[in-house]
This record gives structure tokens, C-alpha cells and sequence, in this order.
């Protein structure tokens, strides 16, 4: 999962998000976890309802900029204030970043693929020009929750590659 902090009214406060195809799981600072199937209306729209909760259907129309997510769910419109961290801090090890704002024009992997070191895994689009974000190194997929037509900020992770282990040298012996 991967966690980012949010200024509401005034208070900091972190929140996990898990994206894994059309669901969307978000674990709150209260220990709460609420699973959303969700669907895009347009390009910074989503409409979205729990799927945990057959009994309620909620309607939420989220709209964001590069800092500013504004939620509107069940009457109510909330904002939520992305705090950004500079430097790197709080990327995990492995983690690659957005180098500024862009859009997700294309998602080449998913969260479990292995990639070959310099294999292209995104194409981000920004201020007219098509940047492909590489593995720097082999390895593993994990922590992208990432689509076509997604928004990221400068500094934003994308993803992170888990190094592949290489086979223990008694292992290699043995397929010898």
C-alpha cells in the first residue's frame, strides 16, 4: 500500500491507498479499511460505490488538481490537501518517482510483473513531451496503483521494483 498524508480542516493526517484494477481500498488513520469498486466519468472524475457494503450505495465525485483532491460524497464536499514531501523522503527503497507533474498516458506492467533493468514500465506525458519512466534495475513489480489518464505530482511515487534475487551459489551448483 502505499501512504500518503492529507491536510483536512487543519489536521494531518495518513491515509494507505491499494489499487487493484477497477477496486480501490483505502485504510484510514482510525484503523477503518473501506474497499471501493470504481469507474472514471472522465479524465479527473470517478463515480464510485462500497463494495463491502451491499446494504448502501454511495455516489462520490472526486476531482483533483495537482495538490487538491475535492471529494463530494453524500452531500457533502470535502477537501483534501495533498502535504508533498521533498527531497525523496518517505519513498520506499526501490520506489521511482515522477520527476514533475504529468499525466499516466500508459501503463506497460502490473503490481507482481518481473521487468529486465532499462525495460519501459510507464509512458507519462508533460508539457507536451512523452516521458518513459525504465526499471532502473531487474526486478519485481509491487506498489503501483496506478491507470491510464491518472494524475501524478512531481515527486509522486509511481511504483517500486523489488530487486530479484539471484539463485544461491549451492543452487546453482546443483542445476549444473
Amino acid at each position: 500500500m502505499t501512504a500518503r498524508t492529507f491536510r483536512i480542516r487543519g489536521d494531518e493526517i495518513e491515509v494507505a491507498a491499494r489499487r487493484d484494477g477497477d477496486h480501490l481500498t483505502l485504510n484510514m488513520p482510525d484503523g477503518e479499511q473501506h474497499v471501493w469498486h470504481v469507474r472514471r466519468v472522465g479524465a479527473a472524475e470517478f463515480a464510485a460505490r462500497t463494495a463491502s457494503d451491499d446494504q448502501r450505495t454511495h455516489t462520490v465525485h472526486a476531482v483533483r488538481d495537482r495538490t487538491n483532491w475535492w471529494v463530494h460524497l453524500d452531500g457533502r464536499t470535502h477537501r483534501f490537501e495533498a502535504v508533498l514531501e521533498r527531497g525523496g523522503g518517505g519513498v520506499a527503497p526501490g520506489g521511482l518517482t515522477a520527476p514533475i507533474p504529468a499525466t499516466v498516458v500508459e501503463t506497460l506492467v502490473a503490481n507482481g510483473d518481473d521487468v529486465d533493468a532499462e525495460q519501459v514500465m510507464l509512458v507519462l506525458s508533460a508539457m507536451k513531451m512523452q516521458l518513459e519512466v525504465r526499471a532502473p534495475h531487474a526486478g519485481t513489480v509491487a506498489d503501483m496503483h496506478l491507470a491510464d489518464g491518472d494524475q501524478v505530482d512531481g515527486g509522486q511515487q509511481l511504483l517500486t521494483i523489488v530487486v530479484a534475487e539471484s539463485d544461491p551459489p549451492a543452487a546453482k551448483e546443483e542445476q549444473q
